[in-house]
């Protein structure tokens, strides 16, 4: 079967007919990748698998052989990496799949060499490390009151080898941002004189740097300098260079305000950063805008196009905002556990020295409250936003946060990802109490384009502060699209019946899937195909301060969540101030006590305005002769009770033409929650040397029917 989702215009939301299409045979398929580079033990491996011909995308495997010990093969990207742990010369047969039916299929054999690991030149203090291609081995723990290690050349290994970094190890902390180890351009302006990190020494690159443990960076003082642009981060990867760095099996420590354990500047590409463990006790950041509060973080990167970057089996526990924001283009992560938030934070006024946007901070004994601090607002674990790429495998739980964004890129992947129970307690500081909004599952925003989302299991709850499984806000095409996914909101056991379906100051509230609209003119479109929703309060709603809303759910699932509000619980609520809402429901399954026309619709006024939601049914008609046989070219229109031609199509070469047809429009044209019913239907199909066949029907689902033309 082939799909169509049309982008320009929601007119075909109505436009029915017949369609035909040459569709060419994909191209044989072939692998592509003629051989793997070789390898270290211990050092960081990369490879990337390449096919052509096909039908994209395709799937990866190992058919024979084994890689070495400590590589693994990503499926869904064709990717080999990891650390190896032995060496030698393995083998390998890689096969590959494409998505056509029947499937085609391509191996290759490979032989992999891994070399044994290299000593490396020993060093037991901290210091500047600039010599061009050097590994150098850390013989015991290392300390520094300020800065450990700067590096000012290229392609160096610091090898940890069991032992730890410690910075800022003075009872006074100093009076500049320091870091564990960093790069800095004598240019970059946080490194000048009188910035934040002028203190420390500058000059040289540090282009494909590796940080290779097993081993821990550990910050000393909790109250390290920082300003709303740094803070004395773990690694520190400033303007000037910086691609190609790698780091793995390391424990990062951090605790101070702004703190990250990975910041790089402008150079994101070709990073590597696996098997990581992030104990992040952060519990302010300055600006959250810049996702200060986020553990590994680059927002300079977008338009590093360099090689693909990779975060991978890394476990981030803890911090105020999230866990990954990285936005260079080919950004895939994948197969991390991601515990981010605060949920000890407080709040006390807007004025509060916690706030994270745009607020002084000074460190100061005694400022914070021990173990507090503050949950800065936009706290995703996870954030896809760049051009291409994938997140896939990730597991989100946050200790308080929402879970995943896409959007600001555009050709994102995110599949078979595992958000539990995204959550919000009223201790933002930004909003004194509760986030905006709530919680959120997953969210769509800031006009990505053709960003797809499936196979995800997403939970958001309500406790108390409200959430939504699903949040659209800034999707401007209906090429982004979620299908398949698994999205349920729950209220927290033992919630109070409380929730009103008023966005402002809002607690336990539990939707499915919650709208809200792009800024300025533009419209909201989006399409989720064969998602399930389950909520407590409302599977849709609409808090709309956006213009028009065009959504489309095709073949949705909708299902009344098992702790459901008493005395609130409805399929739709609307609350929309701004604009217009014109959405389509299509082909849908109602669950036991999930009734369409169930809805919380305001009659138009000052704050609300007009609303329209459709419940759509696919009719798909087969128009035979009375021998039996395929009509094509018959022409098919359904006309409803209210005289709208609803349908007008021809058949196809199969005899078969399809119709969207709405059975109920939900308004508010004259009044609070209106229901226009369509039904009955009338039709005509008509064809040359056949007797004209009209009649009447009504549509209360999908519909799969033949119909046979006299007189032919």
């Amino acid at each position: 079967m082939v799909q169509l989702f049309v982008s320009s215009s929601p007119s075909f939301l109505a436009a029915t007919g017949s369609i035909s299409l040459n569709v060419d045979s994909p191209s044989p398929m072939q692998i592509t990748t003629s051989s793997l580079p070789a390898g270290q033990v211990s050092a960081n491996y990369s490879a990337t698998l390449a096919a052509s011909g096909g039908q994209p995308p395709y799937t990866w495997s190992i058919t024979s052989g084994s890689l070495p010990s400590g590589l693994s093969l990503q499926a869904p990207i064709g990717q080999i990496n990891g650390t190896a742990t032995q060496s030698g010369t393995f083998s390998i047969t890689v096969g590959v799949q494409d998505s056509s039916s029947p499937a085609q299929t391509a191996s290759h054999i490979y032989s992999i060499v891994i070399g044994t690991a290299s000593a490396g030149i020993p060093i037991t203090s901290c210091q500047i490390l600039a010599n061009t291609g050097t590994i150098y081995t850390l013989q015991n723990d290392v300390s520094s009151p300020t800065s450990c290690f700067n590096v000012e050349a290229n392609n160096i290994t610091i090898n940890l080898s069991g032992h730890t970094i410690t910075y800022g190890n003075s009872l006074t902390p100093s009076s500049y941002a320091v870091f564990g180890i960093y790069g800095a351009a004598s240019s970059d302006p946080n490194f000048t004189s009188g910035h934040i990190a002028s203190g420390n020494a500058t000059g040289g690159s540090w282009n494909n740097l590796t940080v290779a443990g097993p081993g821990a960076i550990t910050q000393a003082n909790c109250l390290d300098a920082s300003n709303n642009q740094i803070g004395s981060n773990a690694v520190h990867l400033g303007q000037g260079a910086g691609d190609g760095f790698s780091v793995f099996k390391v424990t990062f420590n951090i605790c101070a305000d702004s703190t990250q354990a990975i910041f790089s500047d402008a150079n994101g590409a070709g990073f590597s950063v696996h098997d990581n463990i992030v104990n992040d006790k952060v519990v302010t950041a300055r600006k959250r805008s810049i996702f200060q509060g986020v553990a590994f973080v680059c927002d300079g990167c977008a338009n590093d196009n360099g090689a693909t970057s990779d975060f991978y089996n890394n476990t981030i526990t803890g911090g105020p905002q999230g866990c990954i924001m990285w936005n260079n283009p080919n950004t895939n992560l994948f197969n991390n556990s991601c515990s981010h938030g605060n949920p000890k934070g407080v709040f006390t006024t807007l004025s509060s020295s916690l706030v994270c946007e745009s607020n002084p901070y000074t460190n100061i004994v005694g400022t914070l409250p021990a173990n507090t601090g503050t949950q800065c607002a936009n706290d995703f674990g996870l954030y896809a936003r760049g051009t291409g790429g994938s997140l896939f495998g990730n597991t989100v739980t946050p200790l308080e946060g929402r879970g995943i964004f896409i959007g600001a890129g555009s050709g994102m992947v995110l599949h078979d990802n595992v958000v539990n129970a995204a959550h919000e307690l009223p201790n933002n500081s930004e909003y004194n109490g509760c986030e905006i909004g709530g919680a959120y599952g997953l969210q769509f925003d800031d006009n990505g384009t053709n960003e797809i989302v499936y196979n995800n299991t997403v939970t958001a709850v309500s406790s108390p502060c409200s959430a939504s499984a699903l949040r659209v806000t800034d999707s401007e095409t209906y090429s982004n699209i979620s299908h398949n996914n698994t999205y349920i909101a729950k209220r927290a056991v033992g919630s109070s019946s409380s929730c009103s379906g008023f966005i402002s100051n809002e607690t336990n509230c539990a939707y499915g899937v919650s709208f809200d609209g792009p800024s300025g003119l533009s419209t909201l479109q989006f399409t989720s195909q064969n998602d399930s929703f389950t909520a407590d309060s409302a599977i849709l709603f609409f808090d709309w301060d956006g213009p028009t809303n065009e959504a489309l759910l095709i073949s949705p699932t909708f299902t009344k969540g098992t702790n459901a509000d008493s005395n609130f619980f409805h399929f739709a609520v609307f609350r929309n101030g701004g604009g217009k809402i014109n959405v389509h429901v299509r082909d849908a399954n109602f669950g036991s006590g999930v009734s369409p026309t169930d809805t919380v619709l305001p009659a138009q006024g000052p704050n609300n305005q007009a609303a329209s939601l459709h419940i759509d049914w696919t009719l798909t008609l087969t128009v035979q002769n009375q021998a039996g046989n395929p009509v094509s070219g018959a022409t098919v229109t359904y006309t409803d009770s209210l005289s709208n031609r609803e349908c007008s199509a021809t058949t196809n070469s199969n005899g078969a033409a399809s119709c969207f047809l709405t059975q109920y429009r939900v308004n508010n044209d004259s009044g609070a929650n209106q229901i226009e019913s369509r039904n009955p239907f009338s039709f005509t199909i008509s064809a040359p040397g056949c007797t004209i066949l009209a009649g009447r029907e009504s549509i209360i689902g999908t519909v799969s029917e033949t119909k046979q033309l006299p007189g032919c």
